[in-house]
């Protein structure tokens, strides 16, 4: 467990990134204030990303991440990465911690996903960036220059977007080009400057080090880049930088220019058609209509190449542009357009051979077309399918997260009991340990209302088990909260009193209000059943005045005084819970009352 001194050396190391927040928020636009003041004061919380950011900020405008991203020049997961990575820095630099501690410390959800995280956003591991700091070789903040033939990785990849001048841009690409080394002899044009080519072999000297262009899924990204160091680079690695930075260009310029240009830019080889689909895939959160129109622009670069290949390898690389597309599209709520994008993948699916992972693929992304049309017998259907195929491709990690996206569309469905083996075996094969917190959560919930007790109450352990080592108490918490509901659902009514009143007290703690609110709901089940009309009475009173004075939380004040009504009444039944419950649940993203 984490120490009070642990959190000491945290709250010293962050004093930076937090003054960095600071800054950006006195000069950003009003609209954005609320969000920086908000990234500021729970940078550090493992629930903490895009949607946590706009939900408890009440944004619903989709332009909002694109303004972030022109006021502070990174869009907001971006930037709340970069701010955690900067303090990371600091801690592996300054500090004894263990790597488990400070990814703990920093809101990872495990060591694993901090250290890819960290490897890609700095170029090298965090015990090898804790050696070179310890050493004096440049393990500190990656915020050097360009001339001294530094990278800066939040600057190269701003160069790399496009955001910085062409001039400085040019000259941060140039530099690189200088210090590529001439360990072959050979040499080539790229940038017009003479650079070497390097065996691209020189990657597999350490198999599990992690490439800091290529493996960076926000795109090519480098940090900290010596003269004596740049053997990681192949020139083929130098190309797709200056080709990321053509794009970058390419998406300051209008809509209907971009398309005349990339027909300049075209090229005999498939390398511009997946750099526009890196890009697009990269926007689709932030910039959706320019994320579609880049998926668009990456097929017309295939079009323009018909017949610089076997015919069966264009047409698959096509099936794969359109399956693209219809993600995207499907990602920006153009179901229709998605769906005309998926008819095309079958088209060119059908003349490339119909190879099974396309097929697989085609399935996969219809399927969830469906689920998102709310179309759940279909969605079904499709999804035991594309688990057919995955387990046929030998493709464990799809079969992983198809298993839980065919349980929810079962939830949706109303049947929890064809859930529950794919919540089981999505279970065992999650290795991340929020997902897998998540998966517990939903086990358990789809036993409960199975009521398969027996086997709810052998899992519940593991699962709090689990919430202990992820040290969030919201988690912790929730399981105890479901403790409750088993044992009033096996009528041990006296046990799941104190258990749910020790659970709402707890939420309440942490102010966490609706999830209070709504252990007391079940309270006031285990009342109904116990015929406690007067206790029923008190406590539904007591949520009616918690919640009188917030209009935003209307929908829930008329739902808990209809409860209170019935209570007054003595009528109140299970059907009015239920509602009320939904009603709260609507609402989770409001701040509420302390209870």
């Amino acid at each position: 467990m984490l120490t009070d001194h642990s959190h000491q050396l945290l709250k010293a190391a962050a004093s930076e990134s937090l003054q960095r927040i600071q800054m950006d928020r006195a000069k950003a636009p009003q609209r954005l204030k609320p969000l920086l003041s908000y990234i500021e004061e729970h940078l550090f919380d493992p629930t903490l990303d895009v949607n946590q950011l706009k939900r408890s900020c009440n944004v619903r405008d989709n332009s909002v991440p694109i303004q972030f991203h022109s006021a502070v020049g990174r869009p907001p997961h971006g930037y709340i990465e970069d701010r955690r990575l900067e303090t990371a820095c600091r801690l592996l630099g300054k500090t004894d911690l263990k790597i488990w501690q400070i990814s703990e410390l920093l809101g990872y959800s495990s060591i694993q996903v901090f250290s890819r995280a960290f490897s890609r956003w700095s170029g090298q591991r965090p015990t090898l960036y804790r050696k070179k700091a310890r050493r004096g070789e440049g393990g500190q903040d990656p915020q050097t220059q360009v001339a001294g033939g530094f990278f800066d990785a939040v600057t190269l990849r701003r160069a790399l977007a496009g955001e910085l001048p062409s001039k400085e841009a040019s000259q941060m690409v140039e530099r690189l080009v200088q210090l590529y080394p001439t360990s072959s002899g050979r040499s080539v044009k790229t940038g017009g400057s003479e650079v070497a080519e390097v065996d691209s072999a020189s990657d597999e000297d350490d198999p599990g080090s992690l490439n800091p262009v290529t493996d960076h899924p926000e795109g090519p990204v480098l940090s900290a880049i010596e003269p004596q160091e740049v053997s990681l680079l192949t020139r083929a690695q130098i190309e797709g930088l200056e080709l990321a930075q053509q794009i970058g260009e390419l998406e300051k310029h209008p809509s209907e220019q971009r398309h005349q240009i990339v027909t300049e830019m075209a090229m005999s080889s498939p390398d511009l058609h997946n750099a526009l689909v890196e890009r697009s895939r990269e926007l689709a959160d932030e910039n959706p209509p320019l994320a579609v129109e880049l998926a668009e622009l990456a097929i017309s670069c295939l079009e323009g190449q018909d017949g610089e290949m076997e015919a069966a390898t264009m047409a698959g690389l096509k099936a794969g542009a359109w399956i693209h597309l219809a993600d995207i599209r499907r990602y920006g709520s153009d179901e229709r357009g998605a769906e005309q994008a998926l008819h095309q993948a079958e088209h060119w699916h059908q003349e490339a051979g119909e190879n099974p992972t396309t097929e697989a693929e085609i399935v996969r992304h219809r399927a969830i077309l469906r689920r998102d049309q709310r179309r759940f017998d279909e969605a079904a259907d499709l999804f035991e399918r594309a688990i057919e195929l995955s387990r046929e491709l030998g493709r464990d990690d799809r079969v992983g997260e198809l298993s839980t996206k065919i349980a929810h569309v079962y939830k949706e469905l109303g049947n929890a009991k064809s859930a529950i083996p794919h919540l089981l075996e999505a279970l065992q094969r999650e290795d991340d340990g929020r997902k897998k917190l998540a998966l517990y959560d939903d086990v358990l919930g789809a036993y409960i209302e199975t009521e398969k007790y027996e086997a709810a109450s052998e899992l519940l352990p593991t699962a709090q088990e689990a919430a202990l080592a992820l040290g969030n108490d919201s988690d912790r918490i929730r399981f105890r909260w479901l403790e409750g509901v088993i044992l009033r659902d096996t009528e041990r009514f006296v046990e799941s009193e104190a258990v749910l009143q020790e659970a709402r007290d707890e939420f309440s703690e942490i102010d966490d209000a609706i999830s209070a609110a709504l252990v007391c709901l079940d309270v006031a089940d285990l009342y109904c059943r116990q015929s406690r009309t007067a206790d029923l009475e008190k406590l539904s009173a007591s949520l009616v005045s918690l919640f009188s004075d917030l209009h935003h939380h209307r929908e829930a004040l008329v739902a808990l005084r209809l409860l209170h009504q019935a209570a007054e009444e003595r009528r109140v039944s299970q059907v009015m819970l239920h509602n009320a419950r939904l009603t709260l649940q609507s609402t989770q993203h409001l701040r509420a009352p302390r209870l």
